[in-house]
């Protein structure tokens, strides 16, 4: 009876196994054909401060993290001398605005890579890897 548990179990994982193997080959598969590629235009300037930052990334989405540890993301509307409009906020905020002092932003982030077919589908140019 023992050995029939074992078996059972044994069985149950070199199962798992095959089907998780099996997963892992079909998305190694998917992201040859679908590689990760840059966004033309799309970078930071260590040398320039926030302001400057995110007026070169105007149309674009981004995450600003604001001195109160709130992360506040959407598409850069408008950068003016004191505030950054930003509009369609995600998910459930699709028709939100938010205008933010930037003196109260600590931080950006912004996608400078992505998967080919939805760089392509964002209507981005991609920049292909040097091989």
């Amino acid at each position: 009876m023992k050995n029939r548990v074992l078996g059972k179990t044994a069985l149950s994982i070199l199962s798992s196994l095959v089907l998780l193997t099996g997963g892992l080959a079909s998305t190694q598969s998917a992201s040859a054909s679908n590689p990760v590629v840059g966004i033309e235009g799309m970078n930071f300037d260590v040398q320039q401060n926030g302001r400057s930052n995110l007026k070169a990334l105007h149309g674009q989405r981004v995450g600003v993290m604001l001195s109160s540890g709130e992360l506040v993301s959407g598409r850069i509307k408008a950068v003016g001398q004191r505030l950054l409009h930003l509009e369609n906020l995600g998910k459930n905020k699709e028709f939100m605005n938010a205008l933010i002092v930037i003196d109260n932003i600590v931080g950006i982030e912004a996608q400078f890579r992505g998967y080919l077919r939805d760089v392509e589908r964002a209507g981005l140019t991609p920049v292909m890897p040097k091989e």
